[in-house]
């Protein structure tokens, strides 16, 4: 390891100056990673972090595990969003020991008729639920019969 606890706040420091100048996805990709280094790596309890970096407790305790995750899945985003932070500092991060946090969900576009729309929308309306719900639910049905 070629970085200190000092080093990741002082890149927190820096990350926050610049905040301005990047989207929130960027910046919050950014803070999660040295949020997870400072949890995993430097064994520091989510209370002392959220008192660094002046956040909520509940900020970092959902933040330390998002490295993991999209990193396990490869996003693509998120890896350029951190490439330089992969470079300067290089961690393998350990599953995550919240098991509700290792849910990970992934939004799906998708273009249909406005019959079929209407069809779903009816459908769902006397489901009393969401198209949306409906929509995962038949998905889920067609995946697994």
């Amino acid at each position: 390891m070629s970085y200190t606890l000092e080093t990741i706040t002082e890149e927190y420091d820096c990350l926050i100056l610049s905040k301005k100048t990047m989207s929130f996805r960027i910046f919050a990709d950014k803070r999660n990673y040295l949020i997870a280094l400072l949890y995993y790596e430097f064994k520091q309890l989510e209370i002392d972090i959220s008192a660094l970096f002046k956040i909520k407790r509940s900020v970092v305790h959902y933040s330390k595990s998002h490295p993991y995750l999209f990193l396990s899945l490869n996003d693509s985003i998120y890896m350029d969003n951190i490439e330089e932070y992969l470079t300067k500092y290089p961690f393998v991060f350990p599953v995550p020991e919240d098991s509700r946090s290792t849910k990970v969900t992934v939004k799906v576009i998708l273009d249909i008729e406005i019959k079929d729309f209407k069809k779903l929308k009816k459908m769902a309306k006397a489901r009393n639920i969401k198209v949306s719900e409906l929509s995962k639910f038949l998905l889920k049905t067609l995946l697994y019969d």
